[in-house]
């Protein structure tokens, strides 16, 4: 793989491809002594235009925190559910590909859809680069996340003259954030009555059993 630089509307972008198929992306939103983070995530549809929105959104959320880092998003663009052996040639590969990148720490990258830490710490391994105790460490980022989605369901709830209690609610997606969130609406009284996923879709108007589903 290789990686080409573009610099697009103050970003810089690497466009990272492979027997000229573009297999993924980078996308710089900004650095702060020289540093910036932001997940990587694998699925078979990433486009530069949704890495580069990410990304700033990562520099966003980084100042509102007060976190002293700049925002990047990174995709590789594969099946999360294919087998480890053939996801991590994939991101060995990419890992190679954006080295400079990762070893200058201009990129920090985390887990993010498709890919979990130990993903992480096998392509920063395949390329020699060393990783600290205190990085990719398990968290509970998916519950902190649904807390913040459930915090904006409340506000877009009351904006719209809307109680919580009793509303029927659809939710797409059911894992670390989907899942923590669909047992939050359900404590909140809400109505959980359809969940959907990449293998399919489960619906009952009288309301799903969060629990059992989890």
């Amino acid at each position: 793989m290789q990686a080409y630089l573009e610099k697009e509307n103050g970003q810089l972008i690497y466009t990272v491809t492979q027997d000229g198929e573009v297999s993924g992306y980078v996308a710089i939103d900004s650095l702060v002594a020289g540093r910036s983070c932001g997940g990587l995530r694998m699925l078979p549809d990433i486009e530069k235009e949704e890495m580069s929105g990410l990304a700033r959104s990562m520099t966003l959320k980084y100042g509102f925190l007060g976190l002293p880092q700049g925002g990047v998003k990174a995709g590789v663009r594969g099946d999360p559910a294919a087998p480890r052996d053939l996801r991590w040639k994939q991101l060995k590969a990419f890992g190679g590909a954006i080295a400079h990148l990762l070893r200058t720490r201009r990129y920090v990258p985390g887990n993010d859809m498709g890919t979990e830490n130990e993903d992480i710490r096998y392509m920063l391994g395949s390329i020699g680069f060393p990783i600290k105790r205190r990085e990719l460490h398990d968290n509970h980022s998916g519950y902190y996340t649904a807390c913040t989605v459930l915090a904006g369901i409340r506000q877009g709830s009351r904006h719209l003259g809307l109680t919580l209690e009793g509303s029927t609610v659809a939710i797409e997606g059911f894992g670390k954030v989907g899942g923590a969130l669909a047992e939050l609406l359900a404590e909140a009284n809400a109505k959980v009555v359809a969940i959907s996923t990449s293998r399919g879709a489960i619906y009952d108007p009288r309301g799903l059993d969060v629990k059992h589903l989890r």
